[in-house]
């Protein structure tokens, strides 16, 4: 895969996208993530798109709003530095049930901190 995901010893989900996202990709990844989960959570989850390039599937936007639903999944941390991508992940933020507990950070260090402020 040439995406990373793994799950730190603080239980803090890291998705990192490189390049493009297809719709099989987005599957893989979702659930390599959920395949480590060892409990009820909570998971917070940094998902680093600073390697993405513009630009998203209608299907991968689509299925990344249902399958980002996990009630384990307590917060989502974006790290964004592209304007365009920042966008389209605001669209898909959008149109999850828990786009409350997101934000956006143009680096992992502030996400981090966010991340860890535990709720």
């Amino acid at each position: 895969m040439k995406h990373e995901v793994y799950i730190d010893e603080d239980k803090i989900m890291f998705l990192r996208i490189k390049g493009e996202l297809s719709l099989d990709d987005a599957r893989e990844c979702l659930d390599a993530l959920t395949s480590k989960m060892d409990g009820p959570g909570p998971y917070p989850m940094l998902i680093d798109l600073t390697g993405r390039i513009p630009g998203l599937d209608k299907e991968v936007r689509k299925y990344l709003a249902e399958q980002n639903k996990d009630p384990r999944i307590n917060k989502q941390a974006y790290v964004i530095t592209n304007p365009m991508v920042r966008m389209v992940a605001r669209i898909v933020v959008a149109a999850q049930d828990s786009a409350d507990n997101a934000r956006f950070f143009k680096t992992p260090e502030e996400a981090l901190g966010w991340l860890n402020e535990r709720t």
